[in-house]
């Protein structure tokens, strides 16, 4: 190892591999332990053979090892050293509580282990099939070896330590000066959704690492006509496209860049051919053919997506205005039920009836969360103070990008276009997001301007960037969703001694939400006995598949649709099924009568569920089936 680049370079390797692998796993009906243990020891001969070519020695890793431990004595690193180790906490002591990990990843990865493989899941819920799974196979051996999902949160702070090493080499590339990237690094992986998300089990900032890695290759490999570069571009790019297809735009940008240096690829052809074979099998093809064969089209939803956008231009206007106003929403924000509301009487509008195809429009929320959060306020302050500052700057500037080559240019703006194809057609909830992956390849907009070097040694832009990194550590500290301290005992004391006041039973409840999954398995295993290792899921797109599958080892669970025929669970074998919230809602009758209808049996037991803090129980129900 040679600088700490290469840290980046191992990590494209594993990631990719270990993705491309288990699809190779999947066919041999092996993605379980022994496969596993396999294709850690390819990976690591691969790393051996790399390291040997590239020069790697144990030296070099010493000399890096000592340069970081030097860096991060300084504040800056050491305030994103402070900030990892609240997450690394935070991820270990608390449960999952990110409603796609509890609805589909950990559901499907469960699925897929107990099959030992990859397949199409008989499911009322198209997420469990069609979306991007490169996380899940990551997170799969978490799973397997340690028997809890928490620790696939491991997979994502993985990709957060990288996060400000990569962008800060993309800015240098692009052209920005380096006590501006120096500066600038920090304060990006100070992004909410980013830090937030590094203690989750969530795709959206993990995602904007392996766009990094993938754009820093391709132009590394294009300006230097290197070779292994350009290979590290395609692995990681395709990688991306394997995540999430909300990702998939942001590929133009790095068509050009690795198309440039085609004749110095075709001069290794064993080697390309290799990383191309990998590269195919890590990205979204595979699912995309699995999608097309199974349910039709590339998208894989079985039905028009009603959070896709129909006309592009008005798309594109309303994710205008919701992407900077959900990046703006304070940190308590106790006026979002008012705020929500008022946004819905304007889609009821005949200007407002435009953006009726978003999910809701220009929601907002209580406090930011993983699974809402943007960039968040206080960086989004610190851009917005920083562009009105050098907007008034008197200094001229000797900014000239008439010298800029033309892949430079390219990787400037073609970010634009990919951001403005992607907000055209997406009308989903929290578009700030999903946003993640884009936010860094549109900041060389502003921070090639040259005057930045200039207002990072102003005293109020300092102040201000110290106080954004801060109140984002106030933030870890105090998530309702993992809590560094000890928040249940402490609510509980307070309840305990001030039981009729209204703040401390709000407090109390918005800590105890995060703490649910034990209550809801003791739910599950007080109605369904142990000896039942074949169960019955009921739902549309439900949270209770996950601890119905962990709430006894070695339970088996299968998906119980409203249009099954009523004979299907009995050659199951399946005696009891659970029936979420979601699939009552579906009935005819909107009942569990009207459910038992289709499905004659008695029902044993029921219990309250809640989907957020501040909603009203909602029943489910467990259904012995009649024989």
């Amino acid at each position: 190892m040679q600088n700490a680049l290469d840290l980046v370079r191992i990590w494209v390797i594993v990631v990719s591999c270990f993705c491309a692998g288990s699809w190779v796993l999947s066919a041999a009906r092996s993605l379980g332990g022994r496969g596993y243990l396999a294709l850690f020891a390819v990976i690591i001969l691969i790393l051996i053979g790399i390291g040997r070519v590239s020069g790697w020695t144990r030296a070099g890793a010493i000399r890096v090892w000592r340069k970081l431990k030097r860096r991060f004595r300084r504040p800056l690193p050491l305030s994103f050293l402070v900030i990892s180790a609240i997450n690394l906490i935070s991820g270990a002591i608390n449960e999952v509580t990110n409603g796609d990990s509890i609805g589909y990843r950990i559901p499907r990865t469960l699925h897929w282990l107990s099959e030992g493989r990859w397949h199409w899941i008989h499911t009322a819920d198209d997420r469990l099939n069609v979306v991007g799974l490169n996380y899940e196979f990551l997170g799969a051996p978490f799973l397997f070896f340690f028997g809890d999902e928490r620790w696939i949160y491991l997979v994502s702070i993985g990709g957060y330590l990288l996060l400000p090493g990569l962008f800060f080499s993309f800015l240098r590339l692009v052209g920005v000066g380096g006590r501006v990237a120096w500066w600038w690094m920090w304060l990006f992986a100070a992004g909410y959704v980013y830090a937030m998300q590094a203690s989750s089990i969530a795709t959206d900032g993990f995602s904007a690492t392996a766009a990094l890695a993938a754009v820093v290759f391709a132009l590394r490999g294009a300006l230097r006509q290197n070779a292994a570069d350009l290979w590290f571009a395609i692995l990681a790019a395709a990688f991306l496209s394997g995540i999430k297809q909300v990702t998939l735009p942001l590929g133009i940008i790095v068509a050009f860049p690795i198309l440039s240096g085609f004749k110095i690829l075709l001069r290794r052809p064993a080697i390309t051919g290799a990383v191309v074979v990998i590269a195919l099998l890590a990205s979204v093809l595979p699912i995309t053919i699995a999608n097309v064969h199974y349910a039709g089209s590339w998208k894989g939803f079985n039905k028009e997506n009603p959070y896709e956008q129909k006309s592009f231009l008005w798309g594109f206007i309303g994710n205008s205005f919701v992407i900077p106003v959900q990046n703006l929403q304070p940190p308590i924000f106790p006026a979002a039920d008012r705020w929500n509301d008022a946004m819905r009487r304007f889609v009821r509008t005949p200007f407002g009836s435009r953006f009726q195809h978003f999910e809701t429009f220009a929601a907002l929320w209580r406090a930011p969360s993983e699974i809402n959060a943007g960039l968040g306020f206080g960086l989004s302050i610190l851009i917005l103070a920083t562009a009105l500052a050098l907007a008034r700057a008197n200094s001229p500037s000797r900014f000239n990008p008439k010298k800029d080559s033309f892949i430079i240019r390219w990787v400037i703006w073609t970010p634009v276009l990919a951001a403005a194809a992607w907000m055209g057609k997406s009308g989903l909830m929290q578009n700030a997001r999903y946003f993640a992956p884009y936010y860094p390849f549109l900041m060389p907009l502003l921070l090639r301007n040259p005057n930045n070097f200039l207002l990072t040694r102003r005293i109020w832009w300092r102040r201000l960037a110290w106080a954004t990194i801060l109140l984002l550590i106030g933030l870890l500290i105090i998530s309702r969703q993992r809590p560094v301290w000890p928040a249940g005992k402490v609510t509980a004391w307070l309840t305990a001694r001030y039981p009729e006041n209204r703040f401390v039973k709000k407090v109390r409840n918005a800590y105890s939400f995060s703490a649910r999954k034990e209550p809801l398995r003791r739910s599950i295993t007080q109605l369904i006995p142990d000896s039942a290792k074949v169960v019955g899921y009921s739902a549309e797109n439900g949270k209770l598949e996950m601890p119905l599958w962990t709430a006894t080892p070695g339970r088996r669970v299968h998906w119980i649709k409203l249009d099954d025929d009523p004979l299907r669970p009995r050659q199951l074998g399946i005696e009891y099924v659970l029936v979420d919230p979601s699939a009552i809602q579906l009935t005819p009758g909107k009942s569990i009568d009207s459910w038992l209808q289709r499905f004659p049996g008695a029902v044993i037991g029921q219990f309250g569920i809640i989907a957020l803090p501040e909603t009203e129980p909602e029943i489910a129900y467990v259904v012995k089936l009649a024989r």
